[in-house]
């Protein structure tokens, strides 16, 4: 198996009667439409062959094939297909197509940028959190599986002096990486609050 501490993007081509006629290429859309893999020479028919690429995180890719006869790659002159997996979970496939065929999968990041209602859900946990915490130093944390990409999310409130004071320290990274004691690689950033007084302990001050 490749080793691969990203996302392992892998292409299983299975060649028909005529495999010189077979090309392919996959386009990472994020970057520009940089193409990152693209088919070697094929020489031998009905033959699987595989190639792989290790990318640093997840992102949209296109696919596009090409017959240069114009009869696919199935099931005229044998049984060839397509599939491409990502990190071994399969994403795409095909065959029977006539001069091409395209397809798309996955997403392009997104900016964690605190849009107004994600500031508001903070400000609410946080007020929450505010109203119970104690001073001495206790960190609450937990993850969301944000998006298909699997950007993880945890949130720490760090109490200093009295109830209602603090930091609400905010870290973030992508990949499946569900052990806590990783937080320490992630991507951090912190927002001071205090709450006015109990009542408003939901709507905290930065």
């Amino acid at each position: 198996a490749t080793e691969c501490n990203g996302v392992l993007i892998k292409v299983d081509v299975v060649t028909d009667e005529y495999p010189g006629e077979t090309t392919w290429s996959l386009a990472d859309k994020c970057a520009n439409d940089s193409v990152v893999l693209q088919s070697p020479s094929y020489a031998d028919s009905h033959t699987l062959y595989t190639s792989s690429y290790c990318a640093d995180s997840y992102a949209q890719y296109t696919f596009e094939i090409f017959d240069s006869y114009g009869d696919g790659i199935c099931c005229g002159y044998g049984e060839g297909s397509y599939t491409v997996y990502e990190n071994e979970e399969e994403r795409i496939s095909g065959g029977a197509f006539q001069n091409s065929d395209w397809q798309s999968f996955g997403s392009c990041p997104q900016s964690l940028g605190l849009s107004s209602g994600v500031s508001e859900s903070i400000s609410s946990y946080a007020g929450s959190l505010a109203g119970v915490a104690g001073g001495d130093g206790t960190s609450h944390v937990f993850k969301v599986k944000a998006t298909s990409q699997l950007y993880i999310l945890g949130f720490e409130l760090q109490s200093s002096g009295p109830i209602g004071t603090g930091e609400l320290v905010i870290k973030h990274t992508s990949g499946d990486q569900t052990d806590s004691s990783t937080t320490q690689s992630w991507t951090e950033a912190s927002i001071s609050f205090e709450a006015l007084n109990p009542a408003e302990l939901d709507q905290p001050t930065y």
